[in-house]
This record gives C-alpha cells, structure tokens and sequence, in this order.
C-alpha cells in the first residue's frame, strides 16, 4: 500500500534556509546603514573631531607605554568626563592572560571601580567621552554599546578592509548560531538575582 509522503524534513531545510537568506539580506542592508554612519561627519559614535588636553595626551602616551613594556600590544584609552579622567586602561592580554583586557574595557572597568556602576550609569552621556589610541575592535565597540558612550574618539583609525573581514566574520557568526532548548536553565539562574523582573525583555 502507497503511504503519503508528509515532507516534513525538506520543509524543513528550505524553511531554514530562507530565513538565513533574509537574515543575511537584512545583515547586509544594515551594514551599508552602518557604513553610512560610519562615514558620515555627523556621527559620535564611532569617530569625532576634539583637541585633547596635555593631562590627556599624557595619560594615553603613559598607559600605551606600560602596555608595551609588559609585552602587550601598546594601545591605551581614558574616560573624560568634562576636564576630568574619571577612567585609565590600556591593554593586559598578555600580561593577565585575558582575553577581555583591551584598553577599552579596562577603562571601563577602571571608571566603575573609582565612582561604583550606578553613579556610572547617572552620568550625562552628554560629557562622557571614551577617547582610545586606536579605533576599537568589535567586542569593545560592543561595551561602548552596553554602556551607552555615545561619544567616542579614536587617534587612529582601522582600514576599511579590517572592516570589510570584520563583517564576514559577523555573517558568519550570525549563520552558524543556534539556539538551545535548555532555556530553563538560564531562567533559573536569573531568578537568583536579587533585580530580577520577569518583564524587561533584556533579561
């Protein structure tokens, strides 16, 4: 006896394929959108035009220079708020075998441990500036991001073509993620957390 074929599997698989399709058509327009900002005088974000203080340049040339002497790549980076450096960092990668010890971060890191998170978090973004030798990599534009700079400025630019790898590599980051069916797991966890609110959608 015949026996109808559901098709489910081929379903499947061109249903998957698809939505990487689309996700791929989207990650491309907002690449362009991305460039666009990125080019633009306008834009804060990623690049700005100001004269950095002598205690500034100063600060940046020391710290780049410990970097150096303990064997790591010499970039250096400060938090002004207004006049004032209220953040230091530059990298320890190898010095601390940290994989998170860009400059960047670590003067982030630096800023939260001299006035504490909240106070942080109350700053006017307005006066907050990451200044950093040499124009951030992806994982510290994502801490800018997460800490809401929306001033940042760099002495030295990345070239295009490191960008242009940058983004294949984010294709193909977002093309192989997958997304587990133990959720529950991380639900758990969270609920441990004395802030925990069910309702804000970035937990």
């Amino acid at each position: 006896m015949q026996t109808e074929s559901t098709g489910s599997g081929p379903d499947k698989t061109i249903t998957r394929w698809i939505l990487r399709a689309v996700i791929l058509v989207l990650l491309i327009i907002l690449a362009f959108l991305g460039l666009s900002a990125l080019l633009s005088p306008e834009s804060h974000l990623l690049h700005g035009k100001m004269t950095l203080s002598g205690r500034a340049k100063s600060a940046l040339l020391g710290l780049g220079t410990v970097a150096a002497k303990n064997g790591d790549v010499p970039i250096a980076a400060v938090i002004l708020y207004g006049d004032s450096i209220i953040g230091r960092g530059y990298n320890t990668v190898v010095r601390d075998t940290n994989a998170a010890g860009h400059a960047e971060i670590n003067a982030i890191t630096d800023a939260l441990a001299r006035i504490g998170p909240s106070r942080f978090n109350q700053l006017s973004r307005d006066s907050l500036v990451m200044v950093s030798t040499l124009e951030p990599c992806p994982m510290c534009r994502g801490a800018l991001l997460e800490y809401r700079f929306h001033h940042v400025v760099f002495l030295r630019g990345r070239s295009f073509l490191h960008w242009f790898r940058e983004f294949g590599k984010q294709l193909k980051y977002e093309w192989n993620k997958e997304k587990g069916t133990d959720e529950a797991i991380q639900d758990s966890l969270l609920r441990m957390h004395p802030g925990y609110d069910s309702t804000r959608i970035d937990w």
